[in-house]
């Protein structure tokens, strides 16, 4: 028996997944355009010349590289437990169960998907660009490979 491939999506899912995406998309640009200019805006309150580069880590002491010290800096440190999803993409994510749901072939939703696990790349520098990035939610097929993927821009 060969191996089952992913089913073409319903038009109404298509529909739902491809707007979730141009609007993350859309989102994404706004949100970088945004944080460009208070960046610019706070390089030039602070006169910044462009001579000496500044390290934000650098107050923070040695960065945590070897395992023990990570070890002995996490249980000296105290934790509390925060939501994965915002209010506004817990309901889009309840949406978007309900209409993958609909569909019936097995598909299912995952939140906070990080890109390292669903997207390799030979190029080292490639991989390392997106390995850290994530997607909201992502719809993966009854073999999880992934199908689509929806970032949410609104209020938190």
């Amino acid at each position: 028996m060969g191996a089952k491939m992913c089913p073409m999506p319903d038009t109404l899912v298509f529909a739902l997944i491809f707007g979730g995406m141009l609007m993350g998309i859309q989102g994404e640009r706004w949100r970088a355009a945004w944080a460009r200019s208070e960046w610019r805006a706070r390089k030039s309150r602070r006169g910044y010349k462009g001579t000496k580069p500044v390290l934000a880590f650098s107050k923070l002491g040695p960065a945590p590289t070897d395992a023990a010290n990570q070890l002995r800096i996490v249980t000296g440190a105290h934790f509390e437990k925060r939501r994965l999803l915002s209010k506004k993409e817990a309901e889009i994510f309840h949406q978007l169960e309900s209409a993958v749901a609909t569909v019936g072939k097995g598909w299912r939703v995952m939140a906070q998907v990080n890109l390292g696990e669903i997207l390799s790349s030979p190029q080292k520098e490639a991989f390392g660009a997106i390995n850290s990035k994530r997607v909201d939610m992502l719809v993966v097929c009854n073999r999880s490979l992934p199908l689509a993927a929806v970032e949410y821009q609104g209020e938190v």
